[in-house]
């Protein structure tokens, strides 16, 4: 092992080189204090403090140790003259900041108009597109993470592309585009399987958040797993608190609320405890209350609730509409179902107005259900009937089938001729000439399974073919 040397600029510079090859956190904080112990330039001072920047303040979530480690970077680098190192120092502190809920425009600003070239997880325009993301500015982010995404390929950036595409899928899960995610999730693979990374953090991430939003949750849950261990044992933080909120959504799915709050509770507390005031960053509250209110514990729904007034009281655009599902499920557990299904029916409207397609299909299956309960049969098989056709659009295939069953409680009757949320699917893509094999990469099902409901759907129809299933599509549009 390395340790901190008595001098040398030379030693100084190798350790300091050493700590941005290193994995672990820990270690190479460590690299990056002994070179600056060992006395660095400014122009090498500035890339020791923006390594800091980054392994301690985003790494590890040591957001006021990063941002001063960033404002030193900035100084160094000025006083050296290094306009990259500028940049990327305007980038850490913007990004850390925003993460702190308190966001600086003009630092991104000065980094985006220097015109600098940096690796990509120092790039302004991508940093700019996250905050967008997490903000509920969806259509923004997305043209400016297509965007680097599309200069990545033009210029044959092969390192860059697969962590682009982590940030494509999460921007398509909110967006719920189910095919989207599945055109991102696929090239993902192939370009790890090629780059021989496959297997990693962001690879079980990437393959969790997939599974919980189309299923199967067990997929989900296991991926994510084992995608927790290994940020874990290498200690960076955020990816330990995405893969805890994805393995959350996971346990929502398969009607575990105890599950999920038992992994989301330790990333609420090290949020707080972190000083996280970004709520979009890792977007668990919701999920947490969604847990809560079904376990029926009212305080402490109300508790983590409360952790969105801020950002909702500031205009944060996704933090108010979650905050009215929240207070929807609050009112639920409290016995209060005509005043919940109000609250849920206004997120739905508000998350549909600035397109999270997919929290929007949440609050209606949440309203529906709550419809039920004040007695509305009619009302709440209409309102999961709408639920099913929303997941069922955007490829949320398993989110269908347990609306599904929330449309069996709330009285809903199939006939002969109804397809169901997953046959649907596949009779759609079916009739649009995609094949067996493209229909199952798409919806994240094996080949068998398309064949049977298929099989299903043809019974059901009456057809025999797919010309003929084709023509029928054809003429019920018409």
């Amino acid at each position: 092992m390395l340790t901190a040397p008595d001098a040398g600029p030379q030693r100084a510079a190798a350790l300091l080189a050493r700590s941005a090859l290193e994995d672990d956190v820990c270690q190479r904080g460590f690299l990056a204090h002994a070179a600056l112990k060992a006395g660095l330039p400014d122009s090498l001072k500035a890339r020791a403090y923006n390594q800091l920047a980054w392994s301690e303040g985003f790494l590890q979530l040591a957001l006021d140790t990063g941002s001063d480690y960033a404002r030193r970077a900035l100084e160094a680098a000025e006083q050296a003259g290094d306009l990259e190192q500028q940049a990327v120092a305007l980038g850490r502190l913007a990004h850390l900041l925003a993460i702190r809920g308190q966001p600086d425009p003009g630092y991104l600003e000065r980094a985006v108009t220097s015109g600098q070239v940096v690796t990509v997880d120092d790039r302004p325009q991508l940093m700019l597109g996250l905050h967008l993301m997490w903000r509920g500015d969806l259509e923004a982010a997305k043209t400016i993470l297509e965007g680097q995404y599309a200069e990545a390929v033009r210029l044959a950036d092969d390192s860059a592309r697969p962590y682009l595409l982590v940030h494509l899928a999460d921007l398509a899960v909110r967006r719920g585009s189910g095919n989207d995610l599945s055109r991102h999730v696929s090239e993902r693979r192939r370009l790890a399987a090629y780059q021989h990374e496959y297997g990693g953090v962001l690879s079980n991430y990437v393959e969790a958040l997939a599974a919980a939003y189309a299923g199967p949750a067990h997929q989900a849950r296991e991926s994510a797993e084992a995608g927790l261990t290994q940020a874990t044992e290498q200690g960076v933080v955020p990816a330990q608190l995405r893969l805890r909120w994805v393995l959350g959504l996971a346990n929502l799915l398969d009607a575990d609320p105890r599950g999920a709050w038992a992994v989301l509770e330790p990333a609420l507390t090290t949020m707080v405890e972190k000083g996280v005031g970004e709520p979009g960053f890792v977007p668990a509250v919701p999920d947490a209350v969604t847990a809560l209110a079904a376990l029926g514990d009212l305080p402490r729904a109300k508790q983590v609730a409360a952790m969105l007034d801020r950002s909702a009281a500031a205009g944060h655009r996704w933090a108010a509409p979650a905050q009215a599902y929240c207070k929807g499920l609050v009112l639920l557990a409290a016995g209060a179902p005509d005043a919940g299904a109000t609250e849920l029916i206004e997120a739905r409207d508000s998350f549909e107005s600035i397109g999270f397609k997919f929290d929007a299909a949440r609050s209606t299956l949440e309203a529906g259900g709550a419809l039920r309960r004040s007695g509305q049969r009619g009302a709440a098989h209409a309102m999961v009937s709408d639920a099913v056709r929303r997941f069922a659009a955007m490829g949320a295939s398993a989110w269908a089938e347990r609306a599904e069953s929330e449309l069996a409680r709330a009285g809903g009757r199939r006939t002969g001729q109804t397809l169901t949320a997953g046959e649907e699917q596949v009779a759609a893509l079916a009739a649009a000439g995609r094949t067996n094999r493209e229909i199952a990469a798409q919806l994240f099902v094996s080949v068998a399974t398309v064949e049977a409901n298929l099989t299903r759907a043809y019974r059901k129809l009456g057809v025999s073919s797919r010309s003929q299933l084709t023509r029928l599509r054809t003429m019920a549009a018409e």
